[in-house]
């Protein structure tokens, strides 16, 4: 997959992960999933979904390269020529 597509669809994950956040649904269900209640596992679940997508786009950030190619390797400019 392309580096600019993968960037857009995880930047498309960004406003669901947000709706998601808000886990209404459970608010009043005592019902308990991995021996935690189930507010608590679907958490623990986002903030692993979260912190997938985070690193996704951190790695296409990376990926690109192009700061370090556009940092010229000797930037002190006031260094005097070997004599």
């Amino acid at each position: 997959m392309k580096t600019t597509t993968r960037r857009r669809l995880l930047y498309l994950t960004l406003p669901l992960l947000v709706v998601l956040h808000g886990d209404f649904w459970w608010w009043h269900d005592a019902s308990t999933l991995l021996g935690l209640p189930i507010g608590l596992s679907y958490h623990i679940l986002f903030c692993l979904a979260v912190s997938l997508v985070m690193w996704g786009l951190v790695e296409s950030g990376l990926s690109t390269g192009s700061e370090s190619e556009s940092i010229p390797a000797d930037t002190d400019t006031n260094r005097r020529p070997p004599s």
